[in-house]
């Protein structure tokens, strides 16, 4: 992914579901906002993704939309909820599980035309997938969450 320099992309990641990723996510993104920095959260776990479910949001476009070529990546961004930005990794999409390489790199340099932000967080899904670390390679930080339980 080409990045803009200036645009800090943290990847919240874990080996192991149900640690609490997305709410770290979603509460570093509305903390950074309140600092007074323009963040983007991506729900990266792509298929599953719960971002907007925890916020109550109901998106008309996701990132299934931008794999499709329905629309572009800038089309389905939510803005300004809560001072942030929100990319949609759809929720019950099968294809978007199953990503192909071409696909991630499509969404991949889709992402990397973000130069608007201070911030870009990544919610990706549990595990060591393709796009999973395919999301962790792009960011400039990655964060680690795990819990003392010995499955993660």
């Amino acid at each position: 992914m080409k990045r803009n320099t200036s645009t800090r992309i943290i990847s919240v990641s874990s080996g192991k579901g149900g640690v609490g990723k997305t709410n770290i996510s979603v509460n570093l993104a509305l903390a950074l906002a309140e600092k007074g920095f323009h963040t983007c959260l991506f729900d990266a776990d792509l298929g599953l993704a719960n971002v907007d479910i925890l916020l109550g949001l109901d998106p008309e476009y996701t990132i299934e939309h931008v794999i499709s070529g329905e629309r572009d990546l800038s089309e389905i961004v939510i803005k300004d909820f809560n001072g942030i930005d929100i990319i949609s990794g759809g929720s019950g999409v099968e294809k978007l599980a199953n990503l192909e390489r071409n696909d991630i790199q499509l969404l991949s340099t889709s992402l990397g035309r973000l130069s608007e932000y201070d911030f870009l967080i990544f919610d990706t899904s549990a595990g060591v997938a393709s796009p999973v670390i395919a999301f962790c390679m792009a960011a400039t930080e990655v964060l680690l969450v795990i819990t003392p339980e010995p499955t993660s």
